[in-house]
């Protein structure tokens, strides 16, 4: 974190020194440009994970991936010619053995039965965004229509899991009890982990204001395709023979229209024609969408990944659903060429 941060303020200091000077010919203003914005920042927020009942009345399990200032680096790299711009920006989220916490439950028809805590560790997660737009100007503000295509990856896997179980199939008892009462068990959980792969396909308009030697702008999006797929990888810890140990995978797949939502903040103070600081504010939200699961619960298997042992796996009954909520805040210098 620390050597990141020094990086960064050596890339200002350098960058604002070379171009603090530089003046360009009125009389021949190039009609294009290229921007490179490296960027450091922070994601908060949460991947809910979902299970609904056979019957689709209810909601049987519910695992929320929670993300706390998950740091991450990446650079904007953006081309404008007039007023038509494109732009592409990789973003790499640096590995965190402490993300933030999971939170699993589960429920009966009528309450939680049971809930497990466990710390949320990232080995690994990327996202790469697409942009063209176009400005509209006019006097005091401009519009600017945008498509947005993103790519992201996450991979989560959830450790040192401790958990209150009422479920009678865990605490031997004749019915169900909440997670919360005298008659639910303590135990510690087996770990589990996590990889979502999205596809957003965003359309939407921003507005821009600009002053003297600053520019703010804001924009919304909405997802009219979004694609998700999951892979759940549920471990049994224990020290028994492997042949008797429970692990299950469960894939999971959404489809979802006009159901993910993107807001985004830009504000931008300039050194000089050349060099400016950049703050970005953006929240990625949207509710359960549902989808289909494939697993081989209740079979064992050794193998992880959809296509190990095939014939033990079968499409469940059930359906999963997958949602977001993400707020990233981040820090950048734009180098003007």
């Amino acid at each position: 974190m620390k050597k990141i941060a020094i990086l960064l303020i050596t890339i200002f200091s350098i960058t604002n020194f070379a171009f603090s000077n530089i003046q360009p010919d009125e009389k021949k203003i190039k009609n294009w440009n290229i921007t490179l914005t490296p960027q450091i920042g922070l994601t908060f927020g949460s991947l809910g994970e979902y299970l609904y009942s056979s019957d689709d009345t209810y909601i049987v399990s519910d695992l929320q991936w929670k993300q706390t200032a998950f740091l991450n680096v990446g650079l904007d790299i953006e081309y404008r010619y007039k007023n038509f711009f494109i732009d592409f920006a990789p973003f790499y989220y640096i590995p965190s053995s402490r993300c933030g916490k999971m939170y699993d439950s589960d429920y009966s028809r009528s309450f939680k039965t049971n809930l497990a805590t466990f710390d949320n560790t990232s080995p690994f997660a990327i996202e790469l965004e697409a942009n063209i737009k176009y400005k509209f100007d006019f006097t005091n503000i401009k519009i600017v229509p945008a498509i947005k295509g993103v790519y992201s990856v996450k991979w989560f896997d959830g450790k040192n899991g401790f958990g209150y179980f009422g479920d009678a199939n865990i605490t031997g008892a004749s019915q169900h009890f909440p997670y919360d009462s005298e008659n639910a068990k303590k135990a510690k959980c087996s770990r589990i982990d996590y990889r979502r792969e999205t596809v957003y396909t965003f359309c939407g308009v921003g507005f821009e204001v600009p002053f003297k030697k600053c520019n703010f702008d804001f924009s919304f999006f909405a997802s009219p395709f979004t694609f998700t797929n999951a892979l759940d990888k549920h471990h049994d810890d224990r020290n028994i023979p492997d042949s008797q140990k429970e692990n299950y995978n469960s894939y999971s797949v959404q489809y979802s229209y006009f159901n993910r939502f993107l807001i985004t903040s830009n504000f931008t103070y300039d050194f000089s024609k050349n060099f400016s600081l950049v703050l970005n504010a953006s929240y990625l939200f949207g509710g359960i969408s549902k989808g289909t699961l494939v697993t081989n619960y209740g079979r064992n298997s050794n193998g992880f990944g959809i296509m190990a042992n095939q014939n033990k796996y079968y499409l469940s009954q059930q359906k999963s659903g997958a949602d977001v909520n993400e707020f990233n805040l981040r820090l950048g210098t734009k180098i003007k060429f």
